[in-house]
This record gives structure tokens, sequence and C-alpha cells, in this order.
């Protein structure tokens, strides 16, 4: 009997010995993935207003006609190119865009002229100093007559009276302009031509200022009155001949278109 139970236990003992135990396998580490950082997203950038030449004109002027143009055009700003932005002197209140049925007055009105290119079209704005309306010149384009500002009359030429009635003022500024007003007709201005500047730059280096007037008498029925005003800066006195010369040359000014 104990023999027996001996051997049972031995064989309970091998078993228990034999049999495999499960054992919990060690844990799969996660896999680590990489750190990734978020594309920060930025708002769309703002238009910038192009750069100015030297102080020519505010940027909140010029920024008024590159937002006209864009509307107009149905263009971003980067597809607009500033040719030119400059301070001017305009011949008229209206700044030297002639208007029908808009009553303009003659006289010297400073403000800017923007130009500015979209595709293959130029375009031309006119503004007064305080920007107050930036106009787009349709159809204007170089027939906008405009001086440096602070330009000054160098010649002014004047005729009144007489069988026809006359009432003409020319006045011819540094830059060349010309600005020809009448009681009787449109003001007119224009450029004057090579050749004609230089006679003009010849005359005020070689003779001094020079005020002249002349009136028939009296006594002459629809006499007539002729002035000229020259801002020479040199020393000579015009003789008669070139005195007649100088007067010639601004009546001919005068009757150009």
């Amino acid at each position: 009997m104990r023999k027996t139970l001996f051997v049972f236990l031995m064989l309970t003992a091998v078993l228990a010995a034999c049999t495999s135990v499960p054992i919990d396998p060690a844990p799969t580490p996660e896999p680590t993935l990489p750190e990734v950082t978020p594309t920060p997203i930025h708002p769309s950038e703002p238009f910038i207003t192009p750069t100015l030449p030297m102080s020519e004109v505010p940027e909140e002027i010029l920024r008024l006609a590159y937002d006209d143009l864009a509307v107009r055009m149905n263009v971003k700003w980067t597809d607009i190119t500033l040719i030119s932005a400059e301070p001017v002197d305009f011949p008229n209140s209206c700044l030297g865009i002639e208007t029908p049925g808009l009553a303009c007055m003659d006289v010297i009105t400073p403000g800017y002229r923007i130009q500015l290119q979209a595709g293959r079209s130029a375009y031309t704005y006119v503004t007064n100093l305080a920007g107050q309306k930036v106009i787009l010149a349709e159809g204007a384009g170089p027939s906008i007559k405009t001086t440096p500002m602070y330009d000054r009359a160098v010649l002014t030429w004047s005729r009144n009276g007489g069988i026809a009635g006359f009432c003409d003022e020319t006045k011819i500024y540094a830059s060349g302009l010309v600005v020809v007003t009448s009681c009787k007709a449109d003001l007119r201005s224009f450029q004057l031509s090579a050749e004609q500047q230089a006679l003009l730059t010849a005359w005020l280096a070689k003779f001094g200022p020079l005020d002249y007037s002349y009136s028939d008498p009296n006594a002459v029925a629809d006499g007539m009155s002729t002035a000229l005003t020259l801002a020479g800066t040199g020393n000579a006195k015009p003789s008669e001949v070139e005195l007649s010369t100088l007067l010639e040359f601004a009546s001919e000014i005068s009757l150009q278109p």
C-alpha cells in the first residue's frame, strides 16, 4: 500500500513538472510616432502700396488710385505697375480735364498726377493736394497739361481791344507749359516745341526783367493795348528789333491750337 502511494506521488510530481505553465508575454511597446509640428496658417498677406519716388505723392493718395484701378479692371494690386507719381500744377480748377457743362476756374491748381499701368494700357489719375477726389482721366491721356509744382510764369503776353475785340492772355512757364486764356474761347494748354523752348531759354539768360506795355492813343477808335513781361535773369536790354521779335514770338504762340 505504501509502495503504491509512493509511486502515485512520484507520478504526480513528474506530471506537474512536465506540465507547461503559460507565461504572460511581455507587452508589445506602442510604436513611437514622429513628432509633427503643425504648419501655421497665415492670413492672406495684405496689399502693400508700392514704393513711391522720394516724397512725390502721399501714400494714402496713391492707395486710392490703386484701389480704384484694381476694382475697375478686376485685378490685384500686384498686377498694377506704377509709371509715375508726381506733384504738378494744373492749368485750371478742373485739374486739366475739360468736361462739357462743367465750369472751370482759370486758376493754376496744384495737385498730383499718377500714372499706372495694368496689362498693356496706361491710366492717368489726377487729384488736388488734399486728395479729396482721385479722378481717372479717361480719354485725356497726354492732353492733360501740367507743370512741375511751383513752376513760375517766365513770359506773359496779353492783348485787349481792337476792332476784333481781343481779350487774350498767354502765359509761358519755365517748364515750357503754355496756357492761353480768352474771353471768346476755351482755355488751351500745350507744350513749347524744343526749338521754341531753346529760344525762350536764350532770351531769359540774355535779358534782364522786362515789363513792356503799349496802348493806342485814346483818339483811335477801337484802340488796342498790348503787354509783355519777361522774367529774364540776364543784364541786357532788348533792342527794338529784339523786342519786336519777342512780341511776335508770343503772338504766334498764342495762336497755336
